[in-house]
């Protein structure tokens, strides 16, 4: 009899950690749904463009925010690759270091001339990871881009602004003497002489003061 209690309780106890585990795995498996879920709304919601790719780079998921910036459908991109989105004036030696990079494991960041489905340009500033299995292989890439089109104006907006005269939009003198040290260097490193030619323009001061100032 006291065998058959104790057989009864080793019995109960291995059912009640058996029950314990069945509940910790349902309990992890849930806590993994949730937190996918949240993952997944919050690349769906993301103000960056997300795209991952399959190892030999055929698209098989963009986000909303890629539609919206690019043109470019889910349903139109998955099944391509990000060529569509080539524009053609990226040196192609930005390409060939990014494919070494990102086939390597490691992650490249840079900034891609891009176009959109209706033809028109846009900077976008790129990192891309690659994503391996448990066994260490690779299988996916993910890019995640922002457009930075109007920052890059700005920027070509102040480079202009402070090497061209308002008025004119001729080269200022901050930018002539840019050019002048560049070609004094050029100069005395190869031994070639160099050429100055100075242009004066009658009264000129006299259409800056008039129309080339504020006020």
């Amino acid at each position: 009899l006291i065998e058959e209690c104790q057989l009864e309780e080793l019995l109960l106890r291995l059912l009640c950690e058996r029950i314990r585990w069945i509940s910790d795995q349902v309990e992890q498996k849930a806590r993994a749904k949730m937190e996918l879920r949240k993952l997944s709304q919050a690349v769906e919601h993301s103000p960056s463009i997300v795209m991952i790719t399959d190892r030999a780079g055929t698209i098989e998921y963009v986000n909303p925010k890629f539609s919206a910036i690019t043109g470019w459908s889910s349903d139109e991109s998955v099944g391509h690759t990000p060529q569509i989105l080539d524009s053609g004036l990226t040196p192609r030696e930005v390409y060939r270091v990014m494919w070494a990079t990102i086939q390597s494991g490691a992650e490249w960041r840079g900034e891609l001339r891009s176009r959109k489905k209706d033809g028109s340009l846009f900077w976008a500033r790129c990192s891309i990871s690659s994503i391996h299995d448990e066994n260490g292989r690779l299988t996916h890439f993910v890019s995640v881009m922002e457009d930075i089109t109007e920052y890059k104006q700005l920027q070509d907006e102040l480079s202009r602004l402070a090497t061209s005269d308002p008025l004119t939009g001729i080269a200022n003198r901050r930018h002539f003497l840019n050019c002048a040290n560049d070609e004094i260097k050029r100069s005395l490193r190869t031994g070639m002489p160099i050429s100055v030619i100075m242009l004066d323009a009658d009264h000129f001061k006299r259409i800056n003061d008039t129309m080339g100032h504020a006020g």
